[in-house]
This record gives structure tokens, C-alpha cells and sequence, in this order.
């Protein structure tokens, strides 16, 4: 409940439809919580954190329709590494990505 009340006063609401918003309030950036298909309300919960924070979802994403209260502008923050998975971090010039060092590193053995 704390953190739905900090939520209210960083962010606007407004454009969520009034079915939609107990869970825009309880799911927008709320920790994520562990998926488990077996679980059905453990399912239930997994697919609302996505729908209210992941865009990259299967799911129908809704987070565009909150607003920061200070800027106006989208509250939407890209997902981190916790959330999605880490093939969308961008990575910095001159570094090589996870695949490709594995890559070399399997090359690197079958010329051993």
C-alpha cells in the first residue's frame, strides 16, 4: 500500500481507463514477481507485471499510459536486465556480446 501511495504522487494516472486502473496502481513498477505456470495465481501476477512494465511483452502493455507527474512526459523506463532478457541492453562500442565471446571461446577449443 506504500508503494501504490508513493506511485500516486510521482505518477499520473489519468489515462488508464477506470477498469484498468487497480492494477495500473498496484503493477506499475512494482517488484517483479516469479513466474510459475504451474501456479495459476503466480501466472496471474507474472503476465500483470508485464502488461504494466515490460513493452516487449506478448501481452497487451498498457505502461505508456502512465505519466510522470514531473515531466509530463510517458513514465515508461526500459525494462533492466531483472526484467527482460539480455539481448536488449544495448551494448557500448568496442565491447563484444555475451554470444560472441562464447563464440570464440568454442572456436578457441576445437582449434586446441
Amino acid at each position: 500500500m506504500e508503494a501504490i501511495r508513493k506511485n500516486e504522487e510521482l505518477f499520473d494516472y489519468s489515462n488508464v481507463g477506470e477498469k484498468d486502473l487497480p492494477m495500473a496502481k498496484r503493477w506499475f513498477k512494482a517488484p517483479k514477481p516469479p513466474s510459475a505456470n504451474n501456479y495459476p495465481e503466480l501466472s496471474s501476477a507474472y503476465h500483470q507485471y508485464r502488461v504494466w512494465n515490460v513493452p516487449e511483452s506478448k501481452g497487451k502493455y498498457k505502461g505508456h499510459l502512465i505519466n510522470d507527474k514531473a515531466t509530463g512526459e510517458s513514465a515508461y523506463s526500459p525494462p533492466t536486465e531483472e526484467v527482460g532478457p539480455l539481448w536488449h541492453k544495448k551494448e557500448s562500442e568496442g565491447e563484444e556480446s555475451e554470444g560472441e565471446e562464447v563464440g570464440a571461446a568454442m572456436a578457441a577449443v576445437r582449434l586446441e
